[in-house]
C-alpha cells in the first residue's frame, strides 16, 4: 500500500504523489534541445524527485543519463585536480555499470589512471560520447558543495569550452548538462586575485530555467484523488486542495507533510472520511513541532542580518516592500524560499512560513 512521503525521493510505485508530469515534459523539451541549464531551488521543494522522474523518463526516450551528486564527494576531492578527475570518472563508471553499459565502463576503467588534469578529462569525455550509441545527459546535483572551490570553476570552464566547440561541430560532448542545487552559480560571489569580491559568471552558456516547482491546484488534486480511491476514503478533493493551497502556496514539502499528518496521526483507523477540520489540526500540529525543515528555514533567515530585518519588517511591522530581484537581500530571501512575488511586492512564501517566522521573531528575545 502506498504512503505519503516527506523524506527523500518520492517514487510513484511507493508513494502518493502530485502529478508533476507537466513539469517533467517542460524540462524534457530543454534537454531534447541540447540546453545546458541550472535548476536552483530552495530546500525540500521537490528537486530530487523531479530529477529522479526526469532520469526515468529520459532513459525511456533512449538517453543515457549520468546522474551524480556532489553530496557523495568528500570535500578533500576538491583540493586536487587529479583526485577530482579520478572520482568523477569512477562515479560515472559506477552509474554506467549499473545500467549495463559494458563498453563504456571498460573505456573508463582502462583510462582512469591516465587522467590527472582537465585537458585529458576533456579528451576522455569526447571519446566516451563518440563510443556511445545514445545521447548522453549529465546531471550534477548538490552543486553548492563545489561553489567554494576554484577547482570546480575550472571543471566548469572545461565543460563550457567543450559546449562551445560542439556548437561549432568541432567536438562531441554531453548532449545536455543540468546543474542542480540551492544557489545559481552565476549569483555566487568569489574573490579574484586582488581579493576583491566579484560575481562569478563562468556558466554563461546556461539557458534560462523558469519552470516552477511549486504545486498547482490540479497537481495536488491528482494525489488526493488517488489516495481517496485506493484507501476508500471519502473526501472533498476540490475543497481540501483549495485549503491546502491557501496554507502552503503549493510548497511541495508542506503539502505532503500536512496530508501525511492527517493520514498518520489524525484520522482514526475505523474512519473512512476526512473532515474539514483535520487540515486545520494538521497545520497546528506542524507549527508546534520541531521540524528540521523549519529549523533550516530560520537558520537561513538568520545567515544575513539584513534578511532577518526585512522579514521582521514584513511579518511583525506589516511593512509593504516592493519586489526588486536586483536587491541582494531580496534575492537571498528568494533563494532560501522565504519570499515570493505578488502584485509587485514581497510576500512571505506561504501562511505557514509566515506564522512560524512570526513566532520565532516575536519570542526570540524572551529567553
Amino acid at each position: 500500500m502506498k504512503k505519503f512521503n516527506t523524506t527523500g525521493v518520492c517514487i510513484p510505485e511507493k508513494h502518493y504523489m502530485a502529478d508533476v508530469s507537466k513539469k517533467i515534459r517542460e524540462i524534457e523539451k530543454m534537454v531534447e534541445a541540447g540546453k545546458y541549464f541550472i535548476i536552483s531551488k530552495p530546500h525540500q521543494t521537490g528537486k530530487t524527485t523531479i530529477l529522479y522522474l526526469l532520469r526515468k523518463s529520459l532513459e525511456k526516450m533512449n538517453y543515457i543519463v549520468i546522474n551524480i551528486t556532489f553530496e557523495d564527494f568528500d570535500q578533500s576531492i576538491f583540493s586536487s585536480t587529479s583526485d577530482f578527475c579520478r572520482e568523477f570518472i569512477l562515479t560515472i563508471r559506477d552509474r554506467l555499470k549499473f545500467n549495463g553499459d559494458t563498453e563504456l565502463v571498460n573505456l573508463l576503467e582502462k583510462e582512469v589512471d591516465n587522467i590527472d588534469d582537465f585537458l585529458n578529462l576533456s579528451y576522455l569525455i569526447t571519446n566516451l560520447i563518440e563510443k556511445s550509441e545514445k545521447r548522453v545527459v549529465l546531471i550534477i546535483d548538490d552543486v553548492d558543495k563545489g561553489y567554494i572551490n576554484q577547482l570546480f570553476f575550472d571543471f566548469l570552464e572545461m565543460l563550457q569550452a567543450k559546449f562551445n566547440l560542439a556548437q561549432a561541430e568541432r567536438v562531441k560532448t554531453f548532449h545536455s548538462i543540468i546543474l542542480a542545487g540551492m544557489h545559481n552559480i552565476n549569483d555566487i560571489m568569489i574573490n579574484d586575485s586582488s581579493n576583491e569580491i566579484i560575481y562569478n559568471s563562468i556558466w554563461n552558456i546556461a539557458s534560462e530555467f523558469n519552470i516552477d516547482f511549486e504545486l498547482e491546484i490540479k497537481e495536488i488534486a491528482s494525489m488526493l484523488r488517488e489516495y481517496s480511491a485506493e484507501r476508500n476514503i471519502e473526501l472533498n478533493a476540490d475543497e481540501f486542495v483549495e485549503k491546502l493551497y491557501y496554507y502552503t502556496s503549493g510548497h511541495p514539502f508542506l503539502v505532503s507533510k500536512l496530508v501525511e499528518v492527517i493520514d498518520d496521526e489524525i484520522i482514526q483507523d475505523n474512519e473512512n472520511r476526512w473532515q474539514e477540520k483535520y487540515l486545520d489540526q494538521a497545520v497546528e500540529l506542524i507549527l508546534n513541532r520541531k521540524l528540521l525543515h523549519f529549523d533550516i528555514l530560520i537558520k537561513n533567515m538568520g545567515k544575513v542580518s539584513e534578511l532577518e530585518e526585512m522579514c521582521e519588517k514584513i511579518v511583525i511591522d506589516g511593512r509593504i516592500i516592493n519586489y526588486a530581484i536586483v536587491n541582494s537581500v531580496i534575492k537571498q530571501g528568494k533563494t532560501y524560499g522565504l519570499f515570493r512575488k505578488q502584485n509587485g511586492i514581497i510576500k512571505i512564501h506561504n501562511k505557514i512560513y509566515k506564522k512560524r517566522i512570526h513566532n520565532y521573531l516575536a519570542n526570540r528575545n524572551k529567553w
